[in-house]
This record gives structure tokens, sequence and C-alpha cells, in this order.
């Protein structure tokens, strides 16, 4: 028990911090996401809306004894990063190009499969 709630903290550390990181590189339009957004052919303006969410999701995640609100940005991280696995690969990336929204997708599962398990634990 103890030994799966510090696991779901690295876990929930790990994927606020990408998420952070993420959100403010796109919100601010960094020059790596624009080649990439431009690369995958996504308008300029999703990047803003992508970093809003990753923002605020980030967000939900470090508030403490807000377990539903923290799974449902756990489940808005599935859409995302799944969504950009379907991106990358459709425009031709393969794997290796999908690789960061692979892992990062594999630790929001992870956390999220952490969090309803730790719910339904005494």
């Amino acid at each position: 028990m103890k030994s799966m709630r510090a696991l779901s903290h690295v876990l929930t550390a790990f994927l606020a911090l990408f998420a952070l990181l993420g959100g403010f590189a796109c919100v601010t339009h960094a020059a790596p996401i624009e080649a990439t957004f431009l690369h995958l052919g996504l308008p300029r303006s999703l990047a803003t809306l992508v970093g809003a969410w990753k923002l605020l999701g980030a967000v939900a995640l470090l508030i403490p004894g807000a377990p539903r609100l923290r799974e449902q940005a756990l489940i808005g991280f599935l859409y995302l990063y799944s969504g950009a696995v379907v991106i990358h690969l459709a425009a031709g990336d393969g794997l290796a190009g999908a690789l960061a929204p692979i892992t990062l997708l594999l630790l929001a599962v992870a956390r999220l499969a952490l969090e309803v398990s730790l719910r339904r634990t005494p």
C-alpha cells in the first residue's frame, strides 16, 4: 500500500512536470513546438489550446484532496496523448517519432490505474 502510494506520487510528479513544461512551450509557441505542429500539418492556434489543456491538467494533478478532479485530468491526458500518438503515426513519424507521447500515455494509464486501485483500497 505504501509503495503504491509512493509510486503514485512519483508518477504524478513526472506527469505534472512534463505537462507544465509542454504546456508552457505550447502556450508561448516555442520554436520546437511550432516546427512540430507545422510538420504534423496542425494549425498554429491549436498549440495554444493544447498548452492550456496541459497546464490546467497539471494544476489539477497537483491539487491535494481532489481525487475526482485528478482522475478527470488523467482521463484528459489519455485523450491528449493518444491523439498525439495517432497524429505522429499518421504523419509517418513511426514509433520513434511517437515515442514521447507513447511514454506519457503509458505513464498516464499507470497513474490512472493506481488512482482507481488506491481509491478501492481501505
